[in-house]
C-alpha cells in the first residue's frame, strides 16, 4: 500500500497512460495517412513526453504550498503519512534529473528533424504548459485554469506532437479526432475534482471546480461531453473516416452513464464517488483507445 501510494501521489500513472493512448493515436493517425513509422522518434519522442510529465509532477510536489496537506481523490481529504513521502531534495533532486532527460532528448530530436519549426513549436508550448502548471510563478494548479491547459495538452498537443513526428506536417484530421478529446478530457478532471471537492474547499486549493461552483461545473461538465461527440458527429461530415466515428460510438455507453451520474447528484441523489471516478475515466480512455485501434488496424 505504501508503494501505490508513493507511485499514485508522486508519477501519476493515470496521467501517463492517457499520455500514452492519445501519443499512440497521433502515431496510428501518421500511419493511417501513409507515413511510415520512423520508430527511432517514436522512442524519442515517447520518451520526451514521459520524462518532461514526471518531471513536472516532482516540480508540482516539490512547489506545493506547504499548508496544504497530501490528500488525494481517493481518500476523501485524509492527511498523508509523512512516513510515505520523498524527501525534498530527492523530489527536486528526480525533477531535475528528468528535465536533464528532456534536455538531452529534444538534442536528439532536433538532431532528426532540424527542418520542423512546428515540432519545437508544439515542444515548447508542452514544456511551458507543464512548467507553468506545476512551478512558481505560476503554479496553474492552484489557479482555476491547469484544467484547461492539461485538457489542451493531453487532447491536443501530445497526439499533435507524435503526429507530426511522423509525419512531418500537420492534417485536418489531427483537429477533427484531438478537438473531441479536448472536451472529453476536459469534462473528465472536472468529474475527478468533485470527490476531493471538500478537502479543496477547506484548504483554498483553487481548482476550476472550485472557481465555477459546483452546479455550475456539472453543467459544464455534461456540456463538454455532448460537445465531444457532437464535435465527431460534425467532423464525419468533413472527411473523418466512418470506422473512427463507429468505435467513438461504441463508447457512448459510457458518456451516458456519466452524464446520468450527474444529473442524478444534481437532482439530490447520494453520489458514488468511485464509480463516477472511474466511469469518467473509462469514457476518456476507451475513446482515445478505441480511436487509437481503429486508426492501427486500417
Amino acid at each position: 500500500m505504501k508503494f501505490l501510494g508513493l507511485l499514485n501521489q508522486y508519477f501519476k500513472p493515470l496521467i501517463l497512460v492517457g499520455s500514452a493512448l492519445v501519443y499512440f493515436l497521433g502515431v496510428g493517425l501518421a500511419r493511417y495517412l501513409g507515413s511510415g513509422v520512423n520508430w527511432s522518434s517514436f522512442g524519442f519522442g515517447l520518451g520526451w513526453i514521459t520524462a518532461l510529465q514526471i518531471g513536472a509532477f516532482f516540480l508540482y510536489e516539490y512547489f506545493k504550498p506547504p499548508e496544504l496537506t497530501d490528500y488525494s481523490q481517493n481518500n476523501n481529504g485524509r492527511q498523508g503519512n509523512p512516513e510515505t513521502r520523498f524527501s525534498q531534495r530527492t523530489v527536486l533532486l528526480v525533477a531535475y534529473t528528468c528535465m536533464a532527460v528532456v534536455a538531452s532528448l529534444t538534442v536528439l530530436l532536433i538532431a532528426e528533424r532540424r527542418s520542423d519549426p512546428v515540432i519545437f513549436l508544439i515542444m515548447a508550448l508542452l514544456f511551458t504548459g507543464c512548467i507553468f502548471y506545476s512551478a512558481p510563478p505560476f503554479q496553474l494548479e492552484f489557479s482555476g485554469y491547469g484544467e484547461l491547459v492539461l485538457a489542451f495538452m493531453l487532447g491536443f498537443l501530445v497526439p499533435g506532437f507524435s503526429f507530426i513526428l511522423q509525419a512531418n506536417q500537420l492534417h485536418r484530421l489531427v483537429a477533427m479526432t484531438t478537438f473531441p478529446l479536448v472536451f472529453v478530457s476536459l469534462a473528465m478532471f472536472i468529474a475527478l475534482q468533485f470527490p476531493g471537492f471538500a478537502s479543496a474547499l477547506k484548504f483554498d486549493r483553487r481548482n476550476l471546480l472550485i472557481r465555477m461552483g459546483w452546479r455550475r461545473a456539472m453543467n459544464l461538465h455534461n456540456l463538454l461531453i455532448l460537445g465531444g461527440y457532437l464535435l465527431i458527429g460534425l467532423a464525419s461530415f468533413f472527411g473523418l473516416p466512418s470506422f473512427v466515428v463507429i468505435a467513438a460510438a461504441l463508447t457512448l455507453p459510457f458518456a451516458i452513464l456519466e452524464i446520468w451520474q450527474f444529473y442524478r447528484i444534481g437532482q439530490g441523489g447520494r453520489p458514488n464517488w468511485r464509480l463516477l471516478s472511474l466511469n469518467a475515466l473509462a469514457t476518456f480512455g476507451s475513446l482515445a483507445y478505441l480511436m487509437a485501434y481503429s486508426y492501427w488496424t486500417h
